[in-house]
């Protein structure tokens, strides 16, 4: 039998859609290296543009993006 000693993935950034009175709305993504978290920020920002992005590990965000300002 097959037994699991330690995690298999360790994500540590995860790209999150919250609403305007700062709810959780939407986890977009989790990814385990910086860089490619950053360019999945960047895409999702373009792909999205009326939502409010977050890029964080653990609970420091790293990147946000608020959306439209109007």
């Amino acid at each position: 039998m097959f037994e699991r000693r330690e995690a298999v993935e360790h994500l540590r950034y995860t790209l999150d859609v919250f609403d305007a009175s700062d709810n959780l709305v939407e986890v977009l993504g989790r990814l385990a290296d910086l860089a490619p978290a950053q360019a999945a920020f960047e895409a999702a920002v373009k792909k999205y543009p009326d939502k409010r992005i977050f890029l964080r590990q653990a609970c420091h965000v790293i990147r946000r993006y608020d959306g439209p300002r109007g």
